[in-house]
Formats: structure tokens, C-alpha cells, sequence
């Protein structure tokens, strides 16, 4: 039964660990691709295609602001996974999953985000959040 669990906490962290390198590495496309490649569709408009005004999806302030965001996030999140054994940085990686879920939040309650998509975000941040969290804890085992 023990080795059973062992073998079961090892996978959930060597798939949060994926996670988070498949994760940091798609927010890193997203993050260049509103930054240096806007046409290159959909990594660049996915996370525009959130606000539900088109001034706001259009303004070339708010697509490099958001570039920005999301490459220190993702950057965040990548480095959490390649690492996987500092507490520390899942700690960071996992408060940047509550901060998104946070803003997202916040901006679906501002009227600003189109509902399903931001409550899709929120709901999904922090999850994983909680499971970068749980993560932790598999660590020292």
C-alpha cells in the first residue's frame, strides 16, 4: 500500500512539474506573440479575445502591458517546473496562479471580460494554484 502511494505522489509531481513547464512555456509563445508576432494567430490573440470590448482588445497599449504580464508569469511558472525542488519558487510560481484568478475575477465583476472565458480563467488559476501548492507538499516525501 505504501509503495502504491509513493508511486502515486511521484506522478502527481512529475505532473505538476509538466504542467508547469507546458504551462510556462505556452504563456512564453503567448507572451512574444503579442509582443513581436501579432499575427501570428491564435497565440496572440487568445488572451486579447478575454475582453469584451474591442477597443480594448485593439489598443496596442493594452497587448503589450498584457505581453508583459503574462512573460513574467509564464517566465515564473517555467522556471518553478524545470527547478521542481525549491519551495520557494512553487510558492511564487503558485501566487501567480491566484493573482491571475484574482485580476481575472476582478474584471469579469468590472463588467470588462467576456463571463465564460474570465470565470474559465479564474476557476482554472486557482486550481491550479492549489495543485502547485499540494505539489509542495509531495516534495519533501
Amino acid at each position: 500500500m505504501l509503495r502504491y502511494f509513493l508511486c502515486a505522489e511521484m506522478t502527481f509531481s512529475l505532473f505538476i512539474s509538466t504542467v508547469l513547464i507546458l504551462n510556462g512555456m505556452y504563456d512564453l509563445l503567448c507572451s512574444f506573440s503579442l509582443l513581436f508576432f501579432p499575427a501570428f494567430v491564435p497565440f496572440s490573440t487568445l488572451h486579447l479575445s478575454v475582453f469584451a470590448q474591442e477597443e480594448h482588445r485593439e489598443h496596442p497599449v493594452v497587448r503589450r502591458l498584457l505581453g508583459y504580464w503574462i512573460l513574467t508569469y509564464g517566465s515564473t511558472r517555467l522556471v518553478a517546473g524545470l527547478v521542481q525542488d525549491d519551495w520557494h519558487l512553487n510558492l511564487a510560481a503558485s501566487l501567480t496562479y491566484f493573482i491571475e484568478a484574482f485580476c481575472f475575477g476582478f474584471e469579469y465583476f468590472s463588467g470588462v471580460m467576456v463571463a465564460s472565458r474570465s470565470m474559465f480563467v479564474c476557476v482554472t488559476s486557482m486550481l491550479m494554484g492549489v495543485a502547485v501548492l499540494t505539489f509542495d507538499k509531495f516534495i519533501d516525501l
